[in-house]
């Protein structure tokens, strides 16, 4: 009878030390920033009258001077097909999906990005692997990306493929270089339509939806950099809530190159500032930085011999799809 008192005695006891456990919610992390070292290297910024015109691209990189690559086109005597002109002109961009595919399909469209989409969807994969050293996507990851672009100068080709000149040194390389060997000098796309200028860009992602995805890069480029420039924000009081938010920026075209990664959260978010805007105005820098719509010439294009186009048409396709970065 002692024994099962004593039981009893022990289970009321634990009994009552459990309902007296008080859960602790866990701190939420400081948000935190890590500077980003933007890649480097031998491209091609070219001095000639028509810029990076005829010259090869490796369009699975950042859409930059660094992705420019040996000149292919022999643009002597086509001065008639040639358009240079100087828009000063300067516009936001703003898009946001609630998954990759969905953001990707809007980056794809002509319609809202007026340029090329294989060069931008290239440089918003370059910034996240940037960032995260990984060719892999969450495809359930909502995403937004802004930019704000000023454009100085653009150079325009107007001929078709089958009548472009190629030079010497890219015919010969042709004949005796392998495929991959080609690719390395010349890219896998020739630029037919260039844009020079500066930008700024913020990739944003979290866990949530395409709104959650808007509402957030609106309230973190608020706190972080000084609002989005060029557009208004409206309805900013949302249900929808991101989580795990994560935004990388980067300077295109500035003598101040700032690169990093936020990984933002409200805790003391505002100890974190830096000033994107002041890549603008003294210290612009005009570069190439955006290709037109339709301002990509598949390489293979401008080769002449069936069998070799062919072979390389192969390797480039081969080359883009193992090289980007998957959903």
């Amino acid at each position: 009878m002692k024994t099962y008192y004593f039981l009893f005695l022990l289970f009321l006891l634990f009994s009552c030390k459990e309902e007296n456990v008080v859960e602790t919610e866990l701190p939420i992390p400081q948000s935190s920033l890590v500077e980003l070292q933007y890649k480097t290297g031998s491209g091609n910024s070219s001095n000639e009258d028509t810029n990076l015109l005829g010259y090869g691209y490796d369009a699975i990189g950042f859409c930059d001077t660094i992705s420019a690559r040996a000149k292919v086109l022999d643009l002597t005597g086509s001065s008639n097909n040639i358009a240079i002109d100087n828009p000063n002109t300067a516009f936001p961009l703003l898009i946001s999906g609630g998954s990759f595919a969905n953001f990707s399909e809007k980056v794809n469209n002509v319609n809202i990005i007026n340029s090329s989409p294989l060069a931008l969807n290239s440089q918003i994969k370059s910034l996240f692997k940037l960032a995260f050293n990984s060719d892999s996507i969450n495809p359930n990851d909502a995403f937004a990306y802004y930019a704000y672009t000023c454009i100085y100068s653009h150079f325009g080709l107007f001929v078709i493929s089958n009548e472009l000149k190629t030079t010497s040194s890219f015919d010969n390389d042709v004949s005796s270089l392998t495929p991959k060997e080609l690719i390395s000098k010349y890219g896998t796309h020739v630029l037919t339509d260039v844009f020079l200028g500066s930008k700024i860009e913020v990739l944003y992602r979290c866990v949530g939806d395409a709104e959650s995805a808007e509402q957030g890069i609106y309230k973190r480029m608020n706190q972080f950099f000084g609002g989005t420039a060029g557009i208004i924000t409206i309805n900013q009081a949302s249900g929808h809530i991101a989580k795990d938010e994560q935004l990388i920026y980067n300077t295109i075209g500035s003598k101040l190159k700032m690169c990093g990664l936020i990984n933002a959260t409200d805790n003391n978010p505002d100890n974190i500032h830096k000033n994107l805007y002041s890549a603008f105005g003294d210290n612009i820098e005009v570069q190439f930085m955006q290709i037109g719509k339709d301002g990509l010439l598949p390489l293979y294009e401008v080769i002449k011999d069936s069998s070799k186009k062919q072979e390389i048409k192969d390797y480039i396709e081969k080359y883009m799809s193992t090289t980007t970065i998957y959903q």
